[in-house]
């Protein structure tokens, strides 16, 4: 591994584990429920404790992806609800995956599901969803002007805005796509 790549490496870790620091705070505020941070293939949780979950956009950016849907499984009770948003590769080759992100393909998620004892009750493709409202792109601009304007020229700003425009290029050419399940439990 080169110094640079080292150091990539290093800049994007620190940001992952700011980014998930903020978004459990946001999720207490937002929700006035408890909230709770673990690996998403080791959650810390027990068993069959929740008929309804959801994960979002959590599946690509985990190294064990099987693991983590078999853990989602183990925390629902028997017939349990999951919700799960996931960013699919339309074929294995895809130009480039973005650090910290495997995108599957359909039928691998599939076959993962079925491995994990999830059943897939529906599906919608992100794309036949309506857009969000106005005003979330609006506060989203602001958002984006605000993170600009405090960390401008901080390396892992940097780091997250080449991210994105990796992510935006997949989505653009589909070769990446979002898709919505709903997924039940087997009993």
């Amino acid at each position: 591994m080169s110094e640079t790549s080292g150091s990539m490496s290093a800049e994007f870790d620190t940001l992952a584990t700011w980014t998930a620091d903020v978004a459990l705070q946001a999720s207490r505020r937002l929700f006035a429920l408890p909230v709770v941070q673990g690996d998403a293939a080791a959650l810390p949780l027990g068993s069959g404790c929740f008929d309804l979950a959801w994960s979002l956009g959590v599946l690509c950016t985990t190294k064990d992806q099987p693991r983590a849907l078999r853990e989602l499984r183990r925390v629902l009770g028997g017939g349990g609800l999951l919700g799960l948003l996931v960013f699919l590769a339309a074929r294995p080759d895809i130009d480039e995956q973005p650090d910290g992100n495997e995108f599957p393909t359909e039928q691998a998620l599939h076959a993962m599901l079925q491995e994990a004892d999830l059943a897939v009750t529906a599906t919608a493709a992100m794309a036949d969803l309506a857009p969000p409202p106005q005003r979330w792109t609006a506060q989203q601009s602001d958002v984006e002007r605000e993170v600009e304007a405090r960390h401008a020229g901080d390396p892992a700003l940097r780091i997250a805005q080449d991210q994105e425009a990796v992510i935006h290029h997949l989505f653009k050419t589909g070769q990446v796509h979002g898709q919505l399940l709903a997924l039940r439990a087997g009993r």
